[in-house]
């Protein structure tokens, strides 16, 4: 499915996906349906890109080209 994909700059790191994406008045990128918007200084945007099915935020970081597991990801522990 294609998707607009939200990662940190730092280390591609995926913050979030969404179907819409525009931007607010300040420059921000806003997912629209989740209405959610990002620092555009902090963030990098992407798409609509063809994401997998099994691609996670958090758990995989995007670089405009390739979808990768997150090294440093953990998954949460449940009690």
């Amino acid at each position: 499915m294609k998707k607009y994909v939200i990662t940190v700059k730092e280390d591609n790191r995926i913050l979030a996906m969404g179907k819409k994406l525009d931007y607010m008045d300040n420059g921000y990128p806003r997912l629209v349906e989740e209405n959610v918007a990002f620092p555009i200084d902090l963030v990098d945007v992407y798409g609509p890109v063809e994401v997998p099915e099994e691609v996670e935020p958090e758990k995989y970081c995007y670089d405009g080209t390739d979808f990768t597991l997150n090294p440093n990801y953990e998954e949460p522990e449940y009690q």
